[in-house]
């Protein structure tokens, strides 16, 4: 499962950079934010580990393909995305972030 994750890594810089703001103050909250994102996380992981168990084996033979593929639409979908971190709207979204955490303190 970790090479599909990592097959689409092209895509990741873009959209962390969209919250920024938000996961670099995370330490910060973490006390507070833990019991909420903790179970999210394990249910993704169980998500994605079931979804893994149910497509690996009809998958299998395709597998080198499907990791070109997903690397492949990565890197067509990054400079879409770096396009929209240097819009309005991803500077609102980045302002809306600085704003909530001045507010919370």
């Amino acid at each position: 499962m970790s090479s599909e994750a990592f097959a689409a890594a092209a895509a990741y810089p873009p959209a962390v950079q969209l919250i920024g703001p938000i996961l670099s103050q995370y330490p910060r909250y973490e006390q507070q934010l833990a019991p909420l994102v903790t179970p999210l996380i394990a249910a993704s992981a169980q998500g994605g580990t079931t979804l893994c168990d149910l497509l690996s084996p009809p998958c299998a033979p395709y597998r080198t393909q499907v990791l070109e593929a997903e690397a492949a639409l990565a890197a067509g979908i990054a400079p879409l995305t770096q396009q929209l971190v240097n819009t309005p709207v991803g500077g609102c979204v980045i302002e809306l972030q600085n704003a909530l955490l001045a507010s919370a303190g």
